[in-house]
């Protein structure tokens, strides 16, 4: 199948085998594969890679992956074929969830980054470093911030937080990150400022996608 989609034989023999050395499952081929192809070839990815690192980005359906290329290079990221290239050729496995996440949903998690950050720039240099919190926003993520303002946290200092420490906010559950805080800031003269600065928060857990 995949000969007759133009995959040299060479190509397909290594990439396969190496993909399967390392996760022994099936690998599904998406009937749209040359769009994919093109695509990969467009951007500036290498196919060999993406089947390496996850096999299962070829059996993306077509449609609902050109659907999340379209919104992340449209309003408020406006992401260009260079950020495509490297968040496609760095995390292949990022678009199995995205695709299953939806465009709508999406974009309001986008939406909801972008009104914490104080620079597009600075969103964008997030999401390259931790991709996996497009997918991990939540209604939770919500409260977090909210307790973080009722802190005192302004807009900058929560793009900052969230920038430096994406897994703590994604991952720890809202009680805990109350909890946190609130013995955090039962300290005198103790501002988001230095919460920022603290090595309590200096290392995050990754962000699982």
């Amino acid at each position: 199948e995949l000969q007759g989609k133009h995959f040299g034989t060479k190509w397909i023999t290594s990439a396969l085998l190496h993909c399967l050395n390392l996760r022994p499952s099936k690998v599904s081929i998406s009937p749209g594969i040359r769009l994919i192809m093109e695509l990969l070839k467009e951007l500036g990815v290498d196919p060999g890679d993406v089947m390496t690192k996850c096999p299962s980005f070829f059996g993306l359906d077509t449609g609902h992956l050109l659907g999340v290329i379209q919104v992340l290079c449209g309003r408020p990221l406006y992401l260009d074929t260079r950020d495509m290239h490297h968040m496609i050729q760095s995390h292949p496995e990022l678009f199995i969830e995205l695709c299953s996440m939806g465009l709508t949903k999406l974009q309001s998690h986008l939406d909801m980054l972008f009104e914490l950050f104080p620079s597009i720039v600075k969103l964008i240099e997030m999401l390259k470093k931790t991709p996996g919190i497009l997918s991990a926003v939540d209604c939770e993520l919500a409260r977090k911030v909210l307790l973080l303002k009722e802190l005192g946290f302004t807009r900058d200092q929560l793009g900052a937080f969230i920038a430096k420490m994406p897994g703590f906010l994604v991952q720890t559950s809202v009680q805990d990150v109350e909890q946190r805080m609130r013995l955090f800031f039962s300290i005198p003269d103790v501002t988001p400022q230095l919460v920022l600065q603290s090595s309590l928060f200096s290392r995050e857990r990754p962000v699982v996608t």
